[in-house]
């Protein structure tokens, strides 16, 4: 599997393509985004902020990691994996979107699943998320992806999504698997 660049992203403000061009993401209209140090791009524009530091905190984000690399979710997330690894073809280019990635622990286990696998498909990887330190984590050197803050507007084509989740955080109770190419839970 060839881990790719997703192009599919639009600009949170008028739905434009947004194109990568020295560490910045850019439409033609003008606007942009750039690419922070740390490998996160922040489309959530500053007018739709609704606090300062929206969503889950450092500590927050540490939690749940510790609690998710425990092991407790690792069966949904293998379970995700093969499902993915079943849809993919190798003729043509796929996205996969996590919506609501948090400190992208979806994302890493899939990106280090299809590393090991002998199949030549192509896969880009979009990780949304509100949160800064949640994002921050997701785009760590060791998960390959692209990663982004979520906002209420589209923030990319849906079409040009091949697998699409929404998986909840972790909590005492697990969510259904369902085997569907557009996943939610």
């Amino acid at each position: 599997m060839n881990i790719i660049q997703a192009n599919n992203i639009a600009c949170p403000i008028d739905g434009e393509e947004l194109i990568l061009s020295n560490r910045q993401l850019s439409c033609s209209n003008g606007h942009s985004f750039d690419i922070a140090r740390q490998g996160y791009v922040n489309l959530l524009p500053v007018q739709h902020k609704r606090s300062k530091q929206p969503g889950d905190s450092k500590a927050m984000v540490l939690a749940r990691s510790q609690f998710l690399n425990s092991g407790v979710y690792m069966p949904i997330a293998k379970q995700l994996n093969e499902l993915v690894l079943s849809q993919m073809r190798e003729d043509k280019d796929d996205c996969f979107l996590d919506a609501g990635c948090g400190e992208g622990y979806y994302l890493d286990s899939l990106c280090q699943f299809l590393s090991g696998q002998d199949n030549k498909g192509n896969l880009s990887f979009i990780g949304l998320d509100i949160s800064k330190d949640a994002i921050i984590q997701a785009s760590r050197p060791t998960a390959v992806m692209s990663t982004g803050q979520g906002t209420h507007r589209k923030n990319f084509s849906t079409t040009s999504m091949n697998f699409r989740i929404a998986l909840p955080k972790a909590s005492k109770t697990p969510p259904k698997f369902m085997s569907t190419q557009s996943m939610a839970w």
